[in-house]
């Protein structure tokens, strides 16, 4: 469905965004592919620009697909101590606080038969996503980089322990990995019965035969977190920034009162911002934005 703002004139539409980015509170931006350069890192002068923000009264929270221990060491880097909506909306937390804000978890007797597909599944390993660590089949399974830190332990589990782990333990995730065959015909079978369930399978962009698959709960999205966030801090969807690349922003985006794409985003998201960068992330694409953001801040503009 188009952004309803980007259906109005292009001159009330501009009058609008710029009303919107300086009556903004809050910055709400996707980590890989957005705010993280082509090291996988933030930028000196990113990290200075988003201080600059924060001083002057906006919150910044990042919302990404990242487990909750991969994104929190940005946090750190930045000084923030803003909540991190991580797991694509399937855990809300603040850094170093123990347990989180809140979580959506899978549900348990869904858990229970994701878990067992997973495990009966040949050329295929997999990792049931925690709070604390990911209890997995194969220690040396390789994942997608946002679930990767130092951070994160990772328990060995069998089909002996699977059904004690998931009792004990809210299941946010389930991640499997391995051959294609493998892992689309596990992706049969669970799609098979998806009850309350969100699952999305993808090939790897740096391993040819490498497939994952991702199940969440039905509700776990960006934008669902977003809205239980902004609530809870008296903020309104209209005040917020969104600043994203990839299909799972769309929803917190359109919804936002400003949008942000950077270069390197999907088609879809680029037509619906408001601001588009001229660099992509690789070449830190975002302090565009964020320079835009504070000239606009500074110069009070109202109108």
């Amino acid at each position: 469905m188009p952004r309803a703002m980007s259906l109005l004139p292009r001159p009330i539409r501009s009058k609008l965004a710029r009303r919107r980015l300086a009556a903004a509170r809050l910055v709400a931006c996707d980590l890989d592919g957005t705010l993280l350069n082509g090291d996988g890192m933030i930028g000196a002068r990113t990290a200075r620009l988003i201080g600059e923000i924060i001083a002057l009264g906006v919150e910044f929270v990042f919302i990404t697909a990242r487990h909750h221990s991969a994104a929190s060491p940005f946090s750190d880097e930045l000084h923030l101590d803003e909540t991190i909506i991580s797991l694509d909306g399937a855990m809300t937390s603040r850094p170093h606080r123990g347990e989180p804000e809140s979580t959506i978890a899978m549900p348990t007797p869904s858990a229970l038969e994701v878990a067992a597909a997973a495990l009966a599944a040949p050329d295929v390993a997999a990792a049931l996503v925690l709070a604390d660590r990911l209890v997995v089949t194969d220690a040396d399974m390789l994942v997608p980089r946002r679930h990767i830190h130092w951070n994160i332990d990772r328990t060995p589990i069998d089909a002996a322990s699977r059904e004690s782990a998931v009792g004990r333990s809210a299941v946010l995730e389930l991640l499997a990995s391995g051959s294609f065959l493998g892992v689309n015909r596990l992706h049969a079978r669970i799609a098979a019965n998806p009850r309350g369930l969100r699952i999305h399978l993808y090939g790897s962009e740096s391993h040819p035969d490498l497939w994952y698959l991702e199940v969440r709960n039905e509700n776990a999205c960006k934008l669902r977190a977003l809205e239980a966030y902004v609530r809870r801090r008296g903020i309104g969807m209209r005040e917020v920034i969104a600043i994203g690349d990839a299909r799972n922003d769309l929803e917190f985006c359109e919804k936002s009162g400003y949008t942000v794409a950077v270069k390197n985003a999907v088609a879809p998201l680029k037509r619906m911002a408001d601001f588009v960068t001229a660099r992509d992330c690789t070449d830190e694409g975002i302090d565009e934005f964020l320079e835009h953001f504070l000239e606009a801040r500074r110069a009070g503009v109202t109108n």
